[in-house]
């Protein structure tokens, strides 16, 4: 189970209406009050109702767990993060063309100059709007003869 450090001090401004319409996802049980996140709910009770505190403890937070590994993550977006840094998928995997190792690109980038010695010259690019870089990337395209994905 666990443990949770509740700040006792209510943050008015993370609350916001408290109509039935609104977005608010967590009820207070001890009054009608309804709050966006998990965190406010739980300032709201330990400043309003302190003797309901102990029931947090009760309280499951969602986990994201990985399929892969032991690895678990508070939010979905870092799961995802994880398995695609971490575990990539095979659409995503490429094959080093001299000792034929499978990395994910940048894995295979990196493996390429420190193994191979094969230098990757690196370019940074600025575009001034979204149409410069579109512009850019068909001339490449075009160019070398390469497709992005």
């Amino acid at each position: 189970m666990n443990d949770i450090e509740i700040d006792a001090v209510e943050v008015d401004d993370e609350i916001t209406s408290r109509d039935e319409n609104s977005s608010n996802k967590f009820s207070c049980n001890e009054c009608p009050r309804s709050l966006k996140h998990l965190r406010s709910l739980k300032r709201h009770v330990a400043s309003l109702h302190p003797n309901k505190l102990d029931e947090f403890s009760k309280v499951k937070t969602t986990e994201f767990s990985c399929s892969s590994c032991d690895m678990v993550f508070r939010k979905l977006y870092l799961l995802e993060n994880h398995k695609t840094k971490e575990h990539p998928i095979t659409s995503r995997v490429h094959k080093c063309v001299i000792c034929s190792v499978e990395y994910t690109k940048k894995q295979l980038l990196s493996h390429l100059e420190r193994e191979h010695e094969i230098p990757l010259p690196v370019e940074k690019l600025q575009f001034r709007n979204e149409t410069d870089y579109f512009s850019w990337k068909e001339g490449y395209r075009k160019k070398y003869q390469q497709s992005f994905y």
